[in-house]
Formats: C-alpha cells, sequence, structure tokens
C-alpha cells in the first residue's frame, strides 16, 4: 500500500480497525485472566506458586498494551529504521528506570512486570508522538 501510495497517513489509517480489534477483544481476556489467575492456579497449580499470582496479573495488563502497536509497522515500511531504534532504546530506558525505582527498597516479583507496563506504555506513546513529523513533512510535499 505504501509503495502505490507513498503515503505515511494512510498506513497509519489502516490501522484503526485492526488496533481497535485487538484491544476490544483482548480486554475481556486479560480481564478474566485477572481474575481467574489465582483460583485456576490454586485449581491446577501447586500452592506455592499462589505468590507469583500477583506478577502474572500485571503480565497480562503488560500484554494488553500491546494491542495499540499496529501503527508501529510504519517504521519499518517508511524505511525509519533509526527512529524506531530511538524509540526502543527509549522504551528500555522507561524499563530500566521504573525497574530501578520500583526495586529500591528491595526487589519483589510484581516490579518487573510493572516496570515492563511502563516502557510498553512508553513504546507506544512515544511511538506515536516520533510519527507525528513524518505527518509534518507529508504535509508540507503536498
Amino acid at each position: 500500500h505504501f509503495g502505490r501510495t507513498g503515503s505515511v497517513r494512510s498506513l497509519i489509517r489502516m490501522t484503526h480497525k485492526p488496533t481497535l480489534a485487538c484491544a476490544l477483544a483482548m480486554l475481556p481476556l486479560v480481564l478474566a485472566g485477572w481474575f481467574l489467575a489465582e483460583p485456576m492456579t490454586r485449581l491446577i497449580m501447586k500452592p506455592s506458586y499462589l505468590p507469583g499470582v500477583p506478577a502474572m496479573q500485571w503480565g497480562l495488563v503488560a500484554s494488553y498494551i500491546y494491542s495499540f502497536t499496529f501503527v508501529h509497522n510504519v517504521y519499518n515500511i517508511a524505511r525509519r529504521q533509526t527512529v524506531y531504534c530511538l524509540l526502543i532504546g527509549l522504551s528500555f530506558a522507561a524499563y530500566y528506570l521504573t525497574l530501578r525505582y520500583l526495586i529500591r527498597d528491595g526487589a519483589s516479583l510484581v516490579a518487573f512486570p510493572q516496570a515492563m507496563i511502563a516502557g510498553r506504555i512508553a513504546y507506544v506513546g512515544l511511538g506515536y508522538l516520533f510519527i507525528l513529523p513524518m505527518l509534518w513533512s507529508e504535509r508540507t510535499k503536498l
């Protein structure tokens, strides 16, 4: 599609429906997983696994955030891998700094998925933000 139109805007428009569909489909799964994690762990696993349930629940939230990343394919398609690498690096930094903050008084299992949520929110938010200059430059070409 990009080869035919040369338009980043059209690529972004293509991602709205899949993003919405994925987010809507995943939301009930994440919610069900959140509430069923403890009883299913109790039923299927050993009781010694129960302390890991909160980390599992936060991990579900982290996976949900990726529902909003379909648009990030634009970086590879539009040959903006340098910007994409910067985005990944900043997201990793957000994860690392959040993790350091959360474990400042000692490590806990939930700190890792919670830091992952911060990194993924940075990935999604900055990913959308970094697309704006591509849209602006496209607009100035018109």
